[in-house]
């Protein structure tokens, strides 16, 4: 009786380490390729984020590869190469945005981007940073603003009222840095005569 269920035993054993070894072969098998976030180039990274195929990583991974993107862009780009990629179309940016909206933490995410932008517009000098500005107040004027839902960004109300709840969760750091340039782009605006987009 003892070795009869050992015998089973060993055989349910058997079935479970086959089957799992038959899952983990299909899934190495048909996850998605994806371009190095370190090495590849950053435009390549962008294309694979608004790719179907970013939605089919797991969602943990997916998250991983979302702040190793910030981490990079901190580390390689200037302010500049912030705005000209904002303006680029070598990608799909509402697809992009709209794969980030559905991450397991999107809020850290967002919030690891706006220190990441933040940081770099201030290490502008004063002349540059008005530049950007007048740059900024003109994208406020453009469709993604005018209908930011098109690009699954929140719309006006939805950015007021969740905007004083997001910044209330960053550090201090952040909170001064958005308060001096939405008063700095407001005043820029003004003296453009452009309207407020919100």
């Amino acid at each position: 009786m003892k070795h009869r269920l050992l015998q089973i035993s060993v055989t349910l054993i058997t079935i479970a380490m086959v089957t799992l070894a038959g899952f983990s072969a299909h899934r190495w098998w048909t996850y998605p390729k994806y371009p190095d976030v370190n090495k590849a180039d950053l435009h390549e990274v962008w294309q694979f984020m608004a790719s179907d195929d970013f939605r089919r990583l797991t969602r943990a991974h997916q998250q991983r590869y979302a702040i190793a993107e910030v981490d990079r862009v901190r580390r390689e780009m200037k302010f500049p190469d912030i705005v000209r990629m904002m303006m680029g179309q070598e990608y799909d940016q509402r697809r992009l945005i709209a794969n980030l909206r559905q991450l397991p933490d999107f809020e850290g995410a967002e919030a690891a981007w706006v220190r990441c932008f933040l940081d770099k517009f201030f290490e502008l000098d004063p002349a540059q940073r008005s530049i950007y500005l007048i740059v900024l107040a003109r994208l406020q004027q453009t469709e993604i603003s005018r209908h930011p839902e098109h690009f699954g960004l929140p719309t006006a109300v939805e950015l007021r009222n969740n905007m004083s709840v997001f910044f209330a969760r960053q550090p201090p750091r952040t909170q001064g840095q958005m308060g001096h340039l939405l008063r700095d782009l407001k005043a820029t605006r003004e003296a453009m005569g452009l309207k407020d987009p919100f």
